[in-house]
């Protein structure tokens, strides 16, 4: 703030008194009646003078001793030595004292005294004052959102002279002016005007890219480089360092002297200032609430047709969906029911689809998240319920409405959640510019007592806006817990989404005002003031509290009303015949049961080493193993039934296989009802499973190790901007995609785009030609893929169709298909030429794989010929030595919780490695291959392990480094042996656009000029700046600079807006430049400060 200055006109009374302070004066008084004192009782016997006379007399003399002993000895001389002594230290202390008084009041009577007219932005407020300010400048914005001043008091400024000129007129009592401008108009105009106030820091602005540009590392390097050789001081003393003034204060002719009025007190007003400040835990109220309201809309609709009658038959799933699948097929084939409504999760409504579809009946889901391939899988699944990326816009538009550019996403760690509304909410807040800084992903109520390492990491992160996508119950357990870490505070800001806002009028008002108060949420509107709606709320009321009496609130919400129409739908559809809907609410040792899909190339290596295990049990122990085989093909229905049949009609005492974690969670859930040990060989299961299910035993390990290695693939390079494409499952977003984005932030990378691909079962040509053509169009061209084999051979050969597995991309494939690549034929494997790799690590020279190797050909090529490749990967291996962990464990006279705890020991030698147990959790894979693929085969460039990095062996030695260069050469997709960019450069044809202000009020930073024929030509210290960055660059960059009339927002906004050609180029996907005015003058000495250099311009982060 820039305000002129004026001289002190301070009140002159008692002016006299100012040079000491108040213990000045107080400490000078008390020393001169000590030394009067003092020389008092030395001369008193020799001065019979100070003992004559009444007391009051003696303490008058006494008084009068004191203060005439500061200018000369008491009458004459001292009679005593002790007495000149005391005289001689005083004198001198107040020839000191004098002095300095003397001195002090001198200069208050001497020097004038200048002061700025406005001290605080408060006085301009509350005066209404004007004040000026460039209406293209983005501090507009914050003088008027941030700091209050009203936008009628703010004057528009277009020049430095302007602000001069109206500062001494009067018509502006304050400039606001951002900082390197300021330093410039006060060296022009020192005289007159000072800086006052407090400097109002903001997130910087200069050279603006598009968040995660390719181009940002490279600059900000050479930003660097020019700093730190002293190229940017040279500029800065050149172009603008000649801004010098004479700093020397006018003279006034006002007159400081004393007058008689400075002895003189006078009262002045005090103005004074008074500062003002201004469950019941039950799962199952959705469900309570759709109960009624469907019942009502059954009443209803036969009364209303008479000749017409439906049943209403009710099975209450639990909130489980094996209990919900259980609940379908009962009312499917038993009741006859023509349709099924009111699946409440996503988790159960997939499995009730399979059954309606397998059974031709029509399912009504009112689950929330649904993913959009559902109704094409099913063509019996109809979703009765809106999905939520609207909503998802709505939060992502309150956020933006606070200029809040980073949040942190809280959400419950079950499929539905990963896998749909979570990536809906970064898809929106992506396209309003916020990022999502975190993602914490919660376990579900039923597998957690408490949540403390979850708020705790919250707290301990610098993001203090979090939105929360839980259920009810979990939301007021967190929020209960953030409220006694006192995270409800006013720096925090936690918005929730409807599965929490749209139940909050089933909470009670004690929890909402203890834990809740100041949360905003998002809530599904519906119009309560129609009178059908009156009528229905009263019968819902009476209804619900005389079937619910220990239900403190009786109210319907939009679940309730959903539920009613669903009914009255499917009613209507059913008029005309007799029918009936229900609702789903949401001698030997043994003998061990194994479930595969027998039809994947994963199940067949399974079975084929399970059956090897099996046979060398025996032969090895003597005894006999039964061995009982279910095929799933891929069908979790099937799986469950399958599951049932081994568990109640073969009495296994044990469950090995499921490929999926969707297979798995059906079958540990009726396991852990049996119980009986489940050994799940699935690839993916979330954190929380074992937790939550004691009977699962996970023989495959977790997959945030395998991340770190992708992630320091990319690290090594320097890419920064990543594309994930994956397989819409459950595991896959639950699992996979934290891990990998916690790891990319570790390297400095992010990813930019997550590309969900339907699963291969429901994927269509069309709809995977859309995905990569929306990946083509993306300036990075670095692609980590996540899928099925069979979904990675379709994926490749579109890609190669497209063209995008040409010069200058980069393609890496997670473990989920590279384990695989031993079995791909030569036509698919010569479609994904210059793929990198990350393939589980097993030791294959050991004499007992190699025996085991042999036999795994020998069998799998008799059971499977029409296979082209017989060799074993890691999935034969690790179910080989699933079968041996449950086999050792096995005791005829055990109990299946003893055969579960020494599962959960085991700790031998496997067919590779050793294999033990953490927490019924397989020891994570440490160690990783990359392969390289080249024509119709592939490259071992080396591994990577955690704390090693990669590692090639070299001459019987072991080499490490954090980089990959020390694997060697790579084969990039097209061919080329140099490192792809992941990013394609502006050519001459496409050259990079970038815009400057046309009308920048400080001419020194930017300045734009046309010749005779309208050319513009721009110069100033940032466009030099800029000129001297791109030297520093290894590559060319040809760009062009192009005038643009507006504010500093309107010339950042084109970046998001992508409208206007004239700055837009839509070949390389918009890779914009803009070069406003300030920012390298303002940070260039601060080096830690230039690493934000290309962030996008952000007022508050």
């Amino acid at each position: 703030m820039i305000v002129p200055e004026k001289v002190e006109k301070s009140n002159r009374a008692w002016l006299f008194m100012k040079p000491f302070t108040k213990a000045m004066w107080v400490l000078t008084g008390a020393i001169t009646i000590y030394n009067g004192f003092t020389l008092w009782l030395i001369e008193r016997n020799q001065s019979p003078e100070l003992m004559t006379g009444s007391i009051l007399n003696q303490m008058g003399t006494l008084v009068c001793l004191s203060f005439t002993t500061l200018f000369s000895m008491h009458g004459g001389r001292q009679h005593s030595n002790l007495s000149r002594l005391v005289m001689v230290v005083w004198l001198f202390a107040s020839l000191v004292i004098t002095n300095s008084y003397t001195a002090n009041l001198t200069s208050m009577l001497t020097v004038q005294r200048l002061e700025p007219t406005v001290v605080d932005v408060e006085d301009l407020k509350r005066d209404n004052a004007i004040v000026g300010c460039s209406r293209r400048s983005f501090a507009v914005r914050y003088l008027v959102d941030v700091i209050g001043i009203k936008m009628r008091n703010i004057k528009d400024i277009i020049s430095a002279d302007q602000y001069a000129r109206d500062l001494r007129s009067g018509e502006i009592a304050a400039a606001f002016i951002e900082a390197p401008y300021a330093k410039i108009f006060l060296a022009q105009n020192c005289k007159g005007f000072a800086a006052s106030g407090k400097i109002y820091k903001v997130g910087g602005f200069g050279f603006v890219f598009p968040k995660g540009s390719s181009i940002l590392p490279d600059i900000s390097k050479a930003v660097l480089e020019v700093a730190e050789k002293g190229e940017l001081d040279d500029l800065e003393n050149n172009l603008i360092g000649s801004q010098k003034c004479d700093s020397n204060a006018e003279t006034s002719k006002d007159s400081s002297s004393l007058s008689p009025s400075s002895f003189w007190p006078m009262e002045a007003p005090i103005q004074l200032k008074k500062l003002m400040s201004r469950e019941v835990y039950y799962s199952s109220r959705i469900g309570k609430e759709e109960k009624v309201a469907m019942e009502m809309a059954i009443e209803e609709f036969n009364s209303q047709y008479s000749n017409q009658h439906i049943d209403l038959l009710i099975n209450d799933s639990q909130g489980e969906p094996i209990q919900a699948a259980l609940a379908a097929l009962e009312l499917v084939y038993r009741h006859r029911v023509k349709v099924i409504l009111g699946p409440q999760s996503w988790e159960e409504a997939s499995l009730v689809a399979e059954v309606g579809s397998q059974a031709h009946s029509p399912i009504l889901s009112l689950a929330y998240a649904t993913p959009q391939w559902a109704t094409e899988r099913w063509p019996f699944l109809i979703q009765a319920s809106a999905d939520q990326s609207a909503q998802m816009k709505a939060i992502a538009a309150v956020i933006k409405s606070q200029d809040w550019h980073r949040v942190t996403v809280v959400y419950e760690d079950i499929p539905s959640s990963a896998t749909g509304a979570v990536l809906q909410l970064s898809e929106a807040l992506k396209n309003v510019g916020i990022e999502i800084g975190h993602l914490l992903p919660l376990p579900p109520l039923s597998s957690s007592s408490s949540l403390v390492e979850e708020p705790q990491s919250l707290k301990e992160g610098q993001c203090r806006v979090f939105v929360v996508h839980t259920s009810l119950q979990l939301g007021v357990h967190l929020f209960e817990t953030a409220k006694k870490m006192e995270m409800m505070k006013e720096v925090y800001v936690w918005i929730i989404t409807d599965t929490i806002s749209s139940l909050v009028h089933s909470v009670k008002a004690s929890t909402i005002s203890s834990s809740m108060d100041g949360i905003v949420g998002v809530k599904s509107y519906f119009n309560e003031t129609t009178p059908q709606f009156k009528i229905f709320r009263g019968r819902f009321r009476r209804k619900f509290i005389s079937e619910h009496p220990d239900e403190e609130k009786n109210e319907p919400g939009i679940y309730a009303a959903k539920a009613y129409d669903a009914t009255w739908a499917a009613a209507l559809a059913m008029k005309g015949g007799r029918g009936a809907a229900a609702e789903v609410g949401t001698g030997h040792m043994g003998s061990i049961g194994v479930i595969v899909d027998n039809s994947s190339r994963i199940g067949k290596e399974e079975i084929v080493a399970m059956k090897l295990a099996i046979h060398d049990f025996n032969n090895k122990s003597n005894r006999q193993l039964d061995f009982h085989v279910r095929d799933s093909q891929s069908d979790p229905v099937l799986t469950l039934l399958s599951a049932r049949n081994l568990i109640e009609k073969s009495r296994v005492q044990a469950i090995i296989g499921l490929e999926t974690w969707e297979e798995a969670s059906l079958v540990v859930e009726l396991g852990s009802k049996a119980p009986i040990p489940i050994v799940s060989l699935a690839d993916a299961a979330p954190q929380w499973a074992t937790d939550r299910w004691p009977f699962l035993v996970r023989a495959s390990p977790e997959k945030h190790l395998q991340m770190k290695a992708v992630a320091a693939i990319i690290g090594s390079w320097g890419w920064r901007r990543i594309n994930v494409i994956y397989e819409d499952t459950n595991s896959a977003g639950s699992e996979i995609i934290p891990f990998l984005a916690d790891a990319l932030k570790q390297v400095g990378s992010e990813i930019g785009y997550l590309a969900a691909l339907t699963p291969s079962s429901a994927v269509n040509s069309s709809s995977l030609s859309d995905q990569l053509q929306r990946l083509k169009g993306k300036q990075s061209q670095v692609f980590v893929v996540h899928s099925s084999l069979s979904m990675a051979e379709r994926l490749f050969s579109k890609a190669n169709e497209l063209g995008m597995m040409e010069k200058g991309s980069v393609w890496i494939t997670t473990d989920s298909i590279t384990n695989l690549v031993h079995s791909m034929n030569s036509s698919v494997i010569s479609s994904m030429e210059g793929v990198l790799g990350m393939k589980s690590f097993f030791q294959e020279d050991g004499a007992r794989f190699q025996d085991f190797y042999s036999r795994f050909r020998q069998k799998f090529r008799s059971l499977y010929p029409k296979e082209d490749n017989y060799e074993p990967g890691i999935f034969a291996v690790r179910a080989y030595d699933a079968v041996w962990s449950v086999a050792l464990a096995m005791d005829n006279n055990g109990s299946t919780q003893q055969l579960l705890e020494k599962i959960e020991l085991s700790d031998f030698h496997g067919l590779t490695n050793r294999i033990k147990f953490e927490r019924r959790r397989l020891a994570p894979q440490r160690m990783f291959q990359i392969v390289n693929v080249i024509g119709k085969s592939y490259r071992e460039l080396g591994f990577w392990s955690e704390g090693s990095g990669f590692a090639k062996p070299t001459n019987g030695q072991i080499q490490n480094s954090s980089s990959m260069d020390i694997l060697g050469q790579v084969f990039w997709p097209g061919g080329p042996t140099s490192t792809p960019r992941g990013w394609a450069l502006p050519t001459s044809e496409t050259p990079l656009r970038i815009g400057v202000p046309l009308n920048a009020t400080f001419k020194q930073f930017v300045s734009v000029t046309y010749d005779d024929g309208g050319n513009p030509s721009v110069s100033g210290f940032s466009i030099e700046v800029f000129k001297a960055v791109l030297k520093h660059l290894n590559y060319s960059l040809p760009h062009e600079f192009f005038p643009f009339s507006g504010t500093y927002d309107d010339l950042v906004e084109q970046v998001h807006l992508k409208v206007r050609d004239l700055f837009i180029l839509l070949t390389h996907n918009s890779i914009l430049s803009y070069i406003t005015n300030t920012f390298l003058y303002l940070t260039y000495k601060i080096v830690s400060m230039l690493r934000n250099l290309m962030q996008w311009l952000a007022i508050r982060r």
